[in-house]
């Protein structure tokens, strides 16, 4: 694993040491750094490379969309590493002031000149860098893949039942999981939280996470924001900053939880690594309708709840998008595995606390549901469609060059 020295700086300060395996080739992902990361990957000879690119995590900066041009020049093609790129977001970089479309163009190069594109939701394929590919007729159905992201942290004992006893009705316990920027919605949480309070003044709210965040720089800025906010609502008593934690202990927070709160200004999709972690610890969760999707039912109305499936692990899968083999990618169903309001709407959110805190069978078959969702995002089976993915490709490498 090749990384930069200030992400493996952060690891070593969280009390992880790094394993031999990692490298720290790089210190701010520019166009200097560029010749010290080719010079590497030659020197390691490996027959995949396979980028993580998210755009904040290089710094906004676009030196590394051209990684897959630079190893061309550099390698005679049957010695040349065939390049995967997973997008785990297509924002675009930061080019010039007023770039407009432009900003497109680096992202559209990475994914044009890479020998895999792996998309993590189905939904990634509309985004403006693909449609700009689609436009000039750059063929991407034969290299196109759909491996969606796991759980970030995983159940490490059998999650404890006590919906309905007297710690669920005495001293409700909120969570809410992630680092606190701006697209997470904290804000509404605390605003909805002040509210949830006139009716169970013993609730509590714990916020999981270290610090803010290394991608954007407007999350400390954020971070403040919502020290103040939770001064001004009177709410210290009531919540809990944890700071970093590690996985362990994570996982206890979420499975004692009444409810996980995610109220993602953007709405939820499969991208949220912390909207997994909480399907897989079973958790009764509350987040907000994915993009340019209507409520499935009145929020006011709440559906029946559904009986308990006779089997946990079963899938029931609905038309939210096409997986890798053609498979359909499971949804969000408001009222079955998930509790979904508007973003933005303290009033709604907090309306759907109090309701859920003083239904405790409503918030089991929550949690169950979440559970047989979380099936689907297992990681053996993430791992084993990518070692197909490389396995194919160094096959057609090999044949190509034979």
């Amino acid at each position: 694993m090749l990384t930069s020295r200030r992400a493996a700086d952060r690891a070593v300060d969280q009390g992880r040491p790094l394993p031999r395996w990692v490298k720290t080739t790089v210190r701010r992902w520019g166009w200097s750094d560029l010749s010290s990361l080719v010079r590497t990957i030659a020197a390691l000879g490996p027959d995949v490379v396979h980028l993580q690119y998210q755009t904040a995590a290089f710094a906004m900066h676009p030196a590394i969309a051209t990684l897959p041009l630079w190893l061309r020049a550099v390698t005679r093609d049957g010695a040349r590493p065939r390049f995967v790129t997973t997008f785990h977001d297509l924002r675009p970089p930061y080019l010039f002031p007023k770039a407009g479309p432009a900003r497109h163009i680096p992202v559209a190069l990475l994914a044009a000149t890479s020998d895999a594109v792996v998309l993590t939701t189905p939904e990634q394929r509309s985004a403006p860098p693909l449609r700009l590919l689609d436009r000039f007729r750059v063929g991407l159905a034969a290299r196109l893949a759909y491996i969606p992201i796991g759980a970030n942290v995983e159940p490490t004992v059998p999650r404890r039942s006590h919906f309905g006893s007297a710690a669920a009705a005495d001293r409700p316990l909120l969570v809410y999981f992630g680092f606190p920027n701006h697209s997470k919605g904290v804000d509404t949480l605390l605003a909805a939280l002040a509210r949830v309070r006139l009716h169970h003044p013993s609730v509590q709210l714990v916020l999981l996470g270290g610090g803010v965040g290394d991608s954007d720089p407007t999350n400390r800025a954020y971070a403040d924001e919502l020290h103040a906010l939770v001064g001004a609502l009177d709410l210290t008593a009531a919540v809990t900053w944890t700071g970093f934690l590690s996985p362990t202990e994570i996982s206890r927070w979420l499975q004692a939880a009444d409810l996980c709160v995610l109220p993602f200004r953007d709405g939820a999709t499969w991208q949220r690594g912390s909207l997994l972690a909480a399907l897989a610890h079973a958790c009764p969760i509350i987040t907000t309708h994915p993009p340019s999707r209507s409520p499935a039912l009145p929020l006011s109305r709440p559906p029946a709840v559904p009986p308990t499936p006779s089997h946990p692990h079963t899938l029931t899968l609905s038309h939210s998008g096409l997986g890798p083999g053609g498979e359909k990618y499971p949804s969000l169903r408001h009222g079955e595995n998930v509790w979904l309001v508007p973003p933005d709407d303290p009033v709604e959110l907090a309306r759907a606390v109090d309701a859920l805190l003083t239904d405790g069978e409503r918030r089991a078959a929550l949690g169950r549901a979440a559970r047989s969702t979380a099936a689907y995002f297992s990681w053996e089976t993430i791992a084993a469609r990518h070692l197909s993915l490389y396995a194919n490709l160094i096959e057609r490498s090999e044949t190509t060059s034979s």
